[in-house]
């Protein structure tokens, strides 16, 4: 992409394209946001170039200072061109000149777009911004049909007691987890030597629900780029020096994200996973951080308790609803948005891609390599309709 590139688009703004694999001015700018998000961090960009990704940062500042953003994701498409990737963007700092500050930054990706060829634009906005939404629509973006990144989630506030905590859980999860520490379920929290071990139990559960699971180096990778700032981190649960379930975490900003667990299926009496649960909702708290994302729940569960409805009947011996046990606050996320810059691509993407998407050997090759970065479509979360806690969110690619 070469050297980063600076120049005026106004008077009082200055808008600058970098490439680097760090950048403490930007990571400062998105931790200290509201809308900020980990996979909008260096740290993030790094761990996806050992996968051949490539960042690029578009930033809008003034008087020195970032006011706006969108960090970008680079696939290389040959022949074509590329597709872009931004997740939980664009970031715009100032709320009172939210209009003007967002169509700036999305003009400044369109330029970016157009000088590197990314012909597929991928974009999913951070939730409560009906402006952006409203100008997305505008310039032509539409909702995409690919499976980019969860759409709903729970968000627990950390600012309360623990007793408040507790209170807002479903009467069931408590005394599970009571249970869980009176029976000797014990969570300690774990480091690098332990990511084989958290590695086995993802495998069994991918064996007992049925799914592909991550490659073992996908772990490695993630926490070699996560650990030194802090943000990887890893909670055990044993009973009696047993490993029986791990929860991998992402700590960023205000925020603790439960990414991936795993569980052999032992000691389901003993209620380890509600313990596992419980001690990463106190261990966030106990940190100083002021929220814990569950990161993923069936998309059906969060339009229907928006709205008011129960929850469907397919999902109450679900992750799911495993997850609405804890507590917190149900939250719908926009769904991608995408764009296609050549009109030609722009026919045989949305009329061919589903065709193809049809046909079994093409699926089949889809869910090999949509780990590494291919998206999926329309795909079904795997922890929809099963009982035991998921080994990792949804979606598998452009994560």
């Amino acid at each position: 992409m070469g050297p980063a590139a600076a120049y005026e688009s106004a008077p009082s703004y200055a808008v600058d394209v970098s490439s680097g694999a760090s950048d403490e001015a930007w990571d400062a700018f998105v931790t200290a946001q509201p809308d900020g998000f980990y996979m909008q961090s260096s740290a993030w960009a790094a761990f996806k170039t050992s996968y051949a990704w490539r960042v690029a940062r578009v930033t809008i500042s003034r008087e020195g200072k970032i006011v706006a953003g969108v960090q970008v994701l680079l696939r290389p498409l040959p022949l074509i061109g590329a597709v872009g990737w931004a997740p939980r963007a664009p970031i715009v700092a100032e709320a009172s000149a939210d209009g003007q500050l967002t169509r700036r930054v999305l003009d400044e990706l369109d330029r970016f777009a157009h000088r590197h060829r990314v012909q597929l634009m991928l974009l999913q906005p951070p939730s409560g911004r009906a402006p952006l939404l409203r100008e997305l629509e505008h310039r032509g973006y539409r909702p995409t049909p690919l499976t980019m990144a969860p759409t709903a989630t729970i968000v627990i506030d950390l600012n309360r007691d623990e007793a408040a905590l507790l209170g807002d859980m479903r009467k069931k999860t408590r005394q599970h987890i009571r249970k869980g520490l009176r029976e000797g379920i014990t969570v300690r929290e774990g480091a690098r030597a332990d990511l084989s071990a958290f590695y086995r139990l993802h495998v069994a559960t991918s064996e007992r629900q049925s799914f592909t699971p991550y490659p073992e180096n996908y772990f490695s990778r993630l926490w070699s780029a996560l650990e030194p700032s802090g943000a990887a981190r890893l909670l055990l649960a044993e009973f009696e020096g047993e490993l029986v379930s791990a929860l991998l975490m992402i700590a960023y900003g205000d925020t603790v994200s439960t990414i991936a667990v795993g569980w052999a299926g032992a000691h389901p009496r003993r209620m380890p996973n509600e313990v596992l649960y419980w001690s990463a909702i106190t261990w966030a708290k106990r940190h100083g951080y002021r929220r814990c994302d569950l990161v993923y729940i069936d998309p059906r569960a969060g339009a229907a308790l928006i709205e008011g409805r129960p929850l469907p009947e397919a999902l109450r011996e679900s992750a799911t609803f495993f997850k609405l046990g804890l507590g917190g606050e149900v939250c719908v996320l926009p769904s991608a948005f995408e764009r296609i810059q050549n009109p030609v691509l722009r026919v045989v993407y949305r009329y061919g891609l589903p065709a193809l998407l049809r046909l079994k050997g093409v699926r089949k090759a889809v869910v090999r390599l949509r780990w590494q970065w291919l998206p999926t479509r329309g795909a079904v979360s795997p922890t929809a309709s099963r009982a035991a806690l998921p080994a990792r969110p949804e979606p598998r690619a452009g994560a």
